[in-house]
C-alpha cells in the first residue's frame, strides 16, 4: 500500500493499518521525510519512507505505478497530483474534516 502524506491524518490511517494487517507493506511518501519517519516509528519493520515532491508527475507515477493500493492524505487545498497518473485497481482518498459546530 502506497500512503502519500504523513500530518496528523496519516497518523490515525496508519495505525488502523497496522492493527489489522502486519503483512501488509506501508510505503510512506510524503514531502516531509522526517515527519514520515516520525510517523512509522516502532513500525519500520512493515514500513518504508519515500521522500516526494507531489508536483514531480514521473516521481509521482513511478510509485503508484509499483503499488497495488493508493491512499492520499494529503491536504484536499492542494491542487490534484494524481491528474495524468495511471490509478491503480484501488485508490482511497482520505479527508480529515471537523465536526460542524452549531452554536446554540
Amino acid at each position: 500500500m502506497l500512503l502519500f502524506g504523513s500530518g496528523m491524518v496519516a497518523k490515525p490511517f496508519c495505525e488502523t493499518i497496522w492493527s489489522r494487517n502486519k503483512d501488509l507493506e506501508l510505503i510512506v511518501a510524503s514531502n516531509n521525510a522526517a515527519e514520515a519517519r516520525a510517523l512509522v516509528k516502532g513500525h519500520e519493520g512493515e514500513s518504508t519512507v519515500i521522500p516526494v515532491d507531489i508536483a514531480d508527475n514521473s516521481a509521482v507515477g513511478l510509485l503508484v505505478a509499483g503499488a497495488d493500493i493508493v491512499a492520499r492524505c494529503v491536504n484536499p487545498a492542494l491542487p490534484s497530483f494524481m491528474a495524468g497518473v495511471l490509478i491503480p485497481v484501488y485508490y482511497l482518498r482520505i479527508v480529515f474534516s471537523q465536526p460542524h459546530y452549531t452554536p446554540r
